[in-house]
């Protein structure tokens, strides 16, 4: 009878990696999506939210462009006089951009899951930002609704661990969903850590 090391004390063959100790293929997990997708009345949240900030901000470039074309500035030079009402009309142009595309692109890429051990969200808008944390660890869960999401009947579901990295935050929950969540993590979690006392 031969004795053959294991797998992780053999040498690689010719073009094959290394591989470290417990490193077989199938023990390998695949990053996927959440499964969840958070309410479909949060669009509208983050579609008033973004006209309530671009009508500010639009107000504000045009008092900015009528003062520099009539006031007696002379710090301001004459073609930027003559061409001042261009700020407003150009800031007008991309904030109605972003008010149609990012709410409805934004609850595309914005997923979540709660599974038995961990909270996993995948956020962003161009870059994505992929987060799990697990559930045994968590120190507070809020469940918080400001006036516009009472309007939508959503809700904002945070929860927090001992480190900064480690919190993760649900916006546009269903209200009662929300709810229910915030009550079975915090039951969770107590449970999760009792057992490993």
């Amino acid at each position: 009878m031969t004795n053959t090391p294991p797998p992780y004390d053999a040498a690689p063959g010719p073009g094959e990696e290394p591989r470290s100790p417990g490193s077989a293929p199938e023990e390998t997990a695949l990053l996927r999506p959440p499964e969840r997708r958070v309410s479909g009345r949060a669009v509208g949240v983050w579609t008033l939210r973004l006209l309530f900030g671009s009508v500010l901000t639009l107000a504000l470039f045009s008092a900015l462009a009528w003062g520099a074309s009539t006031l007696p500035w002379g710090w301001i030079p004459t073609w930027a006089k003559d061409r001042a009402w261009l700020l407003p009309v150009l800031y007008l142009v991309y904030a109605l951009s972003k008010v149609a595309i990012v709410p409805s692109w934004r609850y595309r890429v914005h997923r979540w899951e709660v599974t038995d051990d961990v909270i996993y969200t995948r956020t962003g808008w161009v870059s994505r930002s992929w987060q799990l944390v697990p559930v045994n660890r968590l120190q507070t869960v809020d469940h918080t609704q400001g006036w516009l999401e009472r309007v939508f009947d959503v809700a904002t579901l945070e929860v927090q661990t001992a480190s900064y990295a480690g919190s993760s935050t649900i916006e546009g929950l269903d209200a009662e969903e929300a709810r229910r969540l915030s009550e079975e993590l915090a039951v969770r979690a107590g449970t999760l850590r009792d057992d490993a006392t």
